[in-house]
């Protein structure tokens, strides 16, 4: 097959698990060899989207008929135990379908040192799953299992045994450093940001390099260097099988996440060539592992880490050489600065389409944050693999001076990340990001026109100059939507809210606020001053996010239902409450309410409903 018919045959497997119908899984296999038995390209990539259709039914009808009610058997680790408010949660396989697992804190003692992999004796109590079902589908999730009963703890496969050695060696390694340098540590050279604290997260959301949290392409390929001596002395076949076995450990060491596992697949899908003696070109290697992915595992298409990891990788394959070309010779940058900056720009312009909806801007220093924690982020990476289980085998002294070059490393990510996500810097907006996509469209179809006559060149500088237009243009409304077109008034979900007025920002937190959902709102909020927060109920758990909230941002008055166990905070009365021209009124009721946050049109009505009978409402009419 060409690299079109390759590509197109990709498109059709994203549409048809998309879709997720199709005929019996056992037609489009028929279908796809009886295609390349006759070497018929067009068949070959219907059957390809007929099989993808048919396994994406299937699977959603086996995770939708799976067993309910009272389960009692043993249970399969799939994720590691991640400690909860109100327990700990994890991913389990039990009677052939996949739970998401709640042990309450009073079973939670002996789980907290279990790893994926590991097996166990659950009783458990099926319930329905709540959460967003492209989440709940690509994590094939069939419930919520509550357990009663847990024993008979157990060693998993020989596989999973071998990669939790080596998670516990790091651990043990990682045990002469601050806690929250090993978390990060962690999080970047192995993808496991359990330990991470919502605050370090949000830092590394605002200045956009949450992506070097999440195990990649390029942890592997760092993986694969420290392995490459023994693989330069293996011939073709040992190489191969080799490199596959260690692609697989990998996976199993980062537990399959989405991104990682495309990684694999393309890494598979080249080295497979290798061995054949082809060359693969990067499109078709993403194709063939696409198709690959998907025809195994058709709903991981909605999976946000994984679109996201697919976006940049096809980013970089399109973008980076014309972008590096641009850098080099008409802007004339360096070559060891401009292909990283070809590298990140080619990267953030293609997640934009998936992260506007999500987060509504994009950290406008995300391009210069990358290029400053990238290289460094790198060099951790291929030192921390070698490092961090040799530390945890040769004692405390020996760990202790192989932290050093890491701890300066983590520190200086933190850094950097910390001065990128400051409310000061601008942030991309809609207009700002559509206009970075109109200028790389345009610089990518200038550089594919040929050099050759007057009309092509001028062509060339038409279309570039055309480009610098619609970023002027687009960069103008962006401003003009943040300077001149007042931001809602509130906005936020059903457990805490964020109030625009002339005087500033106001936060309201009901006592089921989240932390991430705090620092996410106020990230939001252009400039680094939240000027009141009132916090109605939560307790010391609201305590903690306010503390949070004040590393993050800069936070002016704060008053409180119950200022005793709030720090440097004010009491709250009950009566008007004036914010700008906001106007509000604080009541208490003798019978405790509810604890929520009412959500029924929140913007219209802007009614917090707090512990204790507080409550709060909104009397200046918005619309």
């Amino acid at each position: 097959m060409t690299e079109r018919e390759v590509i197109c045959a990709a498109i059709a497997a994203v549409l048809a698990a998309l879709v997720g119908r199709g005929p019996w899984w056992w037609i489009g296999a028929s279908l796809v060899l009886f295609a390349l038995v006759l070497e018929q390209p067009r068949l070959l990539i219907l059957a390809v989207a007929l099989l993808v259709g048919a396994r994406a039914q299937e699977t959603e009808s086996a995770r939708v008929g799976a067993p309910r009610g009272v389960l009692v058997g043993q249970a399969i680790v799939q994720t590691d135990p991640v400690e909860q408010f109100v327990g700990l949660r994890f991913e389990a396989d039990l009677h052939g379908a996949r739970y998401l697992v709640e042990v309450p804190p009073d079973l939670a003692r002996p789980v907290r040192t279990v790893l994926a992999g590991q097996t166990m004796n659950l009783t458990c109590r099926v319930e329905q799953l709540r959460g967003r079902w492209e989440w709940v589908a690509s994590r094939h999730l069939s419930g919520s299992c509550v357990v009663s009963r847990i024993s008979d703890l157990g060693p998993g496969s020989w596989l999973a045994d071998s990669a939790n050695r080596i998670r516990k060696l790091v651990d043990t390694s990682l045990s002469s450093l601050e806690p929250e340098d090993a978390a990060l540590f962690a999080g970047i050279v192995f993808g496991d940001d359990r330990n991470q604290s919502e605050l370090e997260r949000a830092r590394f959301r605002g200045s956009g390099l949450a992506h070097l949290t999440a195990v990649s392409g390029q942890n592997l390929a760092f993986a694969l260097v420290v392995v490459s001596p023994l693989l330069r002395r293996l011939s073709m076949g040992p190489k191969w099988i080799v490199t596959l076995v260690v692609l697989v450990w990998f996976g199993v060491l980062t537990r399959f996440e989405p991104s990682v596992v495309r990684a694999i697949a393309m890494a598979a899908v080249a080295a497979t060539g290798s061995f054949r003696g082809r060359l693969v070109t990067p499109r078709r290697r993403l194709a063939v592992a696409i198709i690959g992915l998907l025809i195994l595992d058709p709903m991981i298409v909605w999976s946000v880490g994984f679109q996201l990891s697919l976006a940049a990788c096809l980013g970089i394959v399109e973008l980076r050489r014309p972008l590096d070309s641009v850098l080099r010779n008409q802007i004339r940058l360096p070559k060891w600065c401009a292909e990283p900056a070809a590298i990140a720009i080619a990267a953030q312009v293609a997640t934009i389409p998936l992260l506007i909806p999500l987060a509504h801007t994009q950290p406008a220093m995300g391009v210069f944050a990358n290029l400053a924690a990238v290289p460094v982020a790198g060099l951790l990476m291929m030192w921390g693999m070698v490092a961090a289980p040799l530390g945890g085998v040769s004692g405390q002294l020996c760990a202790s001076v192989l932290s050093w070059p890491s701890m300066l490393a983590v520190r200086w990510l933190r850094l950097v990340a910390t001065i990128g996500s400051r409310g000061e810097w601008p942030r991309h907006h809609q207009w700002w990001a559509l206009s970075i996509c109109c200028f790389v469209g345009a610089v990518l179809h200038a550089q594919r026109v040929s050099k050759g006559s007057h009309w092509t060149r001028l062509g060339r500088r038409v279309h570039l100059r055309l480009a610098m237009v619609a970023v002027l243009v687009a960069g103008a409304a962006s401003l003009w939507d943040v300077a001149v077109v007042s931001p809602p008034p509130i906005h936020g979900s059903a457990n805490a809210q964020l109030l625009i007025s002339e005087a500033g920002a106001m936060l309201l937190l009901g006592p089921r606020a989240s932390e991430r959902e705090v620092l996410d709102l106020a990230m939001s909020r252009d400039g680094q001053r939240i000027d009141v927060v009132i916090l109605l109920g939560g307790g010391k758990r609201n305590g903690g996010i306010l503390v949070s909230l004040r590393q993050f941002r800069t936070v002016g008055q704060v008053m409180a239902s119950d200022a005793s166990i709030i720090a440097d905070s004010t009491q709250l009365s009950p009566g008007p409450l004036r914010f700008g021209t906001l106007r509000m009124l604080v009541s208490k009721s003798r019978a405790g309410a509810a604890h929520r946050i009412d959500s029924r049109q929140v913007a219209a009505l802007g009614r917090v409903e707090g512990s204790g009978g507080w409550s709060l409402q909104l009397e200046t009419p918005v619309g």
